[in-house]
């Protein structure tokens, strides 16, 4: 009887303090968050974000990766200083949207702009990310028709009938 009492307890005292790394309010810092996946529509990919701790910076950045299903290999497509976040698939599984709050060059005010959730395309096999859609303030959520040719918008920006043409 003793016996079936003490294994117990030294199997707990062995995880408790056998570890070489004892989990602290700080190793939470050290560890990625997965979030916001979503498969493609040819089923071939799985886009998702990663959240990581920059603890010099005081603040969190997420990236978005993209996972290849077959091969289970995984690629980082995003490597900014600005966090991204709502990936979505667009051109039969060849790009994905994202919002994020990048610094991006405005041709119409022509200066370099920064600060506002706007609306990003990445190409899946490499490449830049390039605006797609920026308004005065920024995009708060989007939604992408079933056929791909139309994107709703949430913002608090209000258009003028020109703007809502040209976009």
């Amino acid at each position: 009887m003793k016996s079936n009492i003490l294994l117990p307890i030294l199997i707990f005292t062995q995880l408790l303090f056998g570890q070489k790394k004892p989990f602290t309010l700080e190793s939470q810092f050290e560890l990625e968050y997965p979030n916001d996946a979503v498969i493609s529509p040819n089923g071939k990919f799985a886009a998702y974000t990663v959240r990581k701790a920059e603890i010099e910076k005081a603040r969190w950045n997420t990236q978005l990766y993209l996972l290849d299903v077959e091969s289970k290999t995984t690629k980082q497509l995003t490597n900014n200083l600005s966090s991204i976040s709502n990936p979505k698939w667009m051109n039969e599984s060849k790009s994905i949207l994202f919002l994020s709050n990048l610094e991006y060059f405005d041709s119409s005010a022509n200066e370099v702009k920064k600060g506002a959730k706007q609306l990003w395309s990445i190409p899946i096999d490499g490449g830049e990310a390039s605006i797609l859609l920026a308004l005065k303030n920024e995009i708060d959520e989007y939604t992408i028709s079933p056929n791909g040719r139309m994107i709703a918008v949430i913002s608090e920006t209000e258009l003028s009938e020109a703007e809502m043409k040209a976009n």
